[in-house]
């Protein structure tokens, strides 16, 4: 739906114009916005003057799509790319501070921060799974 106002009496002009050009009766006279919209109904009645080849659009459409490139998600690889950096960085935190990092987690609030890191890391990787599925399906249907 379209926010655009609906103007009946130009609506009604354009039909009696179409319905003009559509029967043939074209009647004499300068009556403006009829006439103007008698042209456009005329116009667009008759065929275009480009004589295109047998089988035109099959020929662009099956070269349009042999010179697209593969549909690549950049959002997908921008998370994985940032997944991989922060499974780099948590590693290389866990061999630097091993043994304060220890301590934290035999404490209860280390253990529900670990708890919680890993559902919102399980969550992160079944959207990032789910997607990389649909793409799959997608591209089996091609």
């Amino acid at each position: 739906m379209t926010n655009q106002s609906f103007d009946d009496g130009e609506w009604l002009a354009q039909e009696r114009a179409r319905k003009a050009v559509h029967d043939g009766d074209m009647p004499s006279g300068d009556e403006g916005a009829d006439l103007a919209y008698r042209r456009i109904a005329r116009v667009l009645r008759e065929p275009p003057s480009i004589n295109l080849p047998r089988g035109f659009a099959a020929d662009v459409a099956r070269v349009a799509s042999s010179s697209l490139p593969p549909r690549a998600d950049p959002e997908l690889r921008i998370a994985g790319t940032l997944a991989g950096i922060l499974v780099v960085c948590c590693v290389v935190a866990g061999f630097r501070y091993a043994a304060a990092l220890g301590s934290l987690l035999a404490s209860p609030l280390g253990a529900w921060g670990l708890s919680a890191l890993s559902c919102a890391a399980a969550a992160q990787g079944f959207q990032l799974l789910t997607k990389r599925m649909a793409r799959g399906f997608e591209a089996s249907l091609r």
